[in-house]
This record gives C-alpha cells, sequence and structure tokens, in this order.
C-alpha cells in the first residue's frame, strides 16, 4: 500500500493535454494510451473484489454460528453468504445440525433427547463429510463460478459505449456535458479514477427504484442528480486514500455544477468500497438481491449537506 499526499486530480481532457504538451505525438494514440491505463486498473480493481477463499479468518468458523461478523466480503466467500442473508444463515445451519440429530436418532431407533456413543459418531461423521462436501462444492465450484462470470462481466464493460470509449461518453459528451472522468495522478502515475454520469429521469425502472422515488418527491422543484460510476483504484495504492481524494473532488465538482444528489450503485463485492460510501456521509436506499451470494446497494448523497 502506498500512500501520497502529494495525489492530484485531472479531467480525462486535461491529462491528454498534458501528455501532449510534454510529450507531442498524436492525440489519438494518448487517449487510447490513457483509456488502457484505465482499463488495467478497473480490471484489476474488479478482481480483487472477487473472494479469494471462504474465511477470512478460519478461527472465525465457530463464530459464524452465532452470527459473528465475518468481515470482508472480498475474500470471504462465507462472508458474503452471511451479508447476503443475515440471520437466515445461522437459522439454517442450526436447524441443519437439529435435523440431522433427529434423522440419526430415528435411523438408529434412538430418542432425540437420548445420547449414545454410537449416536455421536455417527452424527459427527455425518457433519465432517457434509462439511468437507460443502466446502468441495463452495471452494472448487462456486468460487471458480464467481470468478469466471466477474471475467466477463469485465470485458462486456470494457468493450461498452461509455467504459469502452471514455473520450465520447465522459470527456467530450455533447448531450451530457455534465460527464466527466477523473484521474488521480501520483507524478506521471495514473493511480486510480471515477467517473460521473448525469442521471435522467426516469433511468432504469428495476435498477433505479429507489432514485426514482427520491426524484418523485420534488417534482414541483426537480432534482439534479449526477451517478457515480467507475470508481477504481490501483492495487498498489488501494487503502492509501486515493479513494478519499477522488470523493472530496468529484464533491467539490457536483457543487460547482449546482447538483442536488450524487447516487451510485456498487455490489456486494466492493467491501471497502462501501465503507468508505457510508464514511463520507453517504445514506443507502435500498439493496437488490441478485443470485447468491450477489447483491447490490443504491446509495446516496446530499451534496447540499456537504
Amino acid at each position: 500500500m502506498k500512500q501520497n499526499n502529494k495525489l492530484e486530480v485531472l479531467s480525462f481532457n486535461e491529462l491528454v493535454q498534458r501528455r501532449l504538451n510534454h510529450d507531442g505525438g498524436d492525440e489519438e494514440k494518448i487517449r487510447s494510451e490513457i483509456q488502457n491505463q484505465v482499463h488495467d486498473i478497473f480490471t484489476n480493481g474488479m478482481m480483487d473484489g472477487v473472494p479469494k477463499d471462504l474465511f477470512n479468518d478460519y478461527g472465525k468458523i465457530v463464530g459464524l454460528l452465532f452470527g459473528v461478523d465475518q468481515g470482508n466480503g472480498s475474500t470471504s466467500l462465507v462472508a458474503l453468504f452471511q451479508e447476503y442473508y443475515g440471520y437466515k444463515l445461522q437459522f439454517f445451519i442450526w436447524s441443519t445440525f437439529y435435523i440431522s440429530w433427529f434423522l440419526i436418532g430415528k435411523l438408529l431407533g434412538v430418542e432425540v433427547v437420548e445420547v449414545t456413543r454410537l449416536k455421536l459418531m455417527v452424527y459427527v461423521g455425518f457433519l465432517v463429510l457434509l462439511s468437507g462436501m460443502l466446502y468441495a462444492v463452495f471452494k472448487f465450484v462456486l468460487l471458480p463460478i464467481i470468478a469466471k462470470d466477474m471475467g466477463k462481466y469485465i470485458m462486456k464493460n470494457r468493450k461498452s459505449n461509455e467504459l469502452g470509449d471514455i473520450n465520447n461518453y465522459y470527456a467530450n459528451n455533447k448531450s451530457k456535458p455534465e460527464n466527466n472522468f477523473f484521474l488521480a495522478m501520483d507524478g506521471d502515475e495514473i493511480v486510480g479514477h471515477v467517473a460521473l454520469d448525469k442521471w435522467i429521469y426516469p433511468g432504469d425502472k428495476v435498477e433505479d427504484a429507489e432514485f426514482i422515488e427520491e426524484y418523485e418527491k420534488y417534482q414541483i422543484n426537480p432534482l439534479k442528480m449526477i451517478e457515480i460510476r467507475r470508481m477504481s483504484v490501483k492495487s498498489s495504492y488501494r487503502g492509501g486514500g486515493v479513494a478519499t481524494v477522488l470523493l472530496r473532488y468529484v464533491f467539490k465538482y457536483a457543487q460547482e455544477l449546482q447538483m442536488n444528489r450524487i447516487i451510485l450503485k456498487t455490489s456486494s463485492l466492493q467491501y471497502g468500497a462501501r465503507r468508505l460510501y457510508q464514511k463520507l456521509g453517504f445514506e443507502i436506499l435500498g439493496v437488490t438481491q441478485y443470485i447468491p451470494p450477489i447483491a447490490i446497494f443504491k446509495f446516496m448523497l446530499d451534496i447540499s449537506k456537504k
């Protein structure tokens, strides 16, 4: 983790112009080079959010039985499931324990409250076998599926009409002149980025339901809302304050545009980002659950209060 108090924030166009003035050359080539660097940071940032193992700390396994926080979902698949299901996960675990004990007793012709050595041996053996099977499924089936799906998502977005064309969608969008793309710079090195996209009512009726509801509260004096998208920080700089610098710059930019609300959507995989958003004053408007354990969090900030 690198920390640097001399970070500079430039717009996409400003960085293009700086490199043109410094190095000369073809403007289109410079734009393409910057976009490729952004793609690399975005790709690594998204892949870093994919869980690497079942647990952050295998010492927390017992705590799972009692709902103890499993920590960062970006490194723990179990933490993702706990956040997705909440107390229902603990209910399922304890129900499995009881039903297993009950059925093994029935199989052996032993009462539920009766404890025998054979019953205990069969019960423990069954739980060990079940745990091993679940571990294999989660470790060797589910984790690779999540990583593969993330890879597809990344490639789709890299080729999209916005991240795939930063210049025309963000830097020079004539239909949305408020749009912009900002880069955090450590000297000549791009170490993070964030995009801003003007939100236009009614947006997506499903994905933007909470934003639509907020907008419709003020129809007499319509809100001006802008959406944060594509925020990512270079892996070696993560945790060093780059994201905070970018967000504070975004706040200032949104105020200059006289925006009323800043909105964003992020997934349950982005654990650190969600904590930062809340720390900086964003509130969670809603959570949409997709295929377990993935959920999308909708955040909003009243920029007039900043």
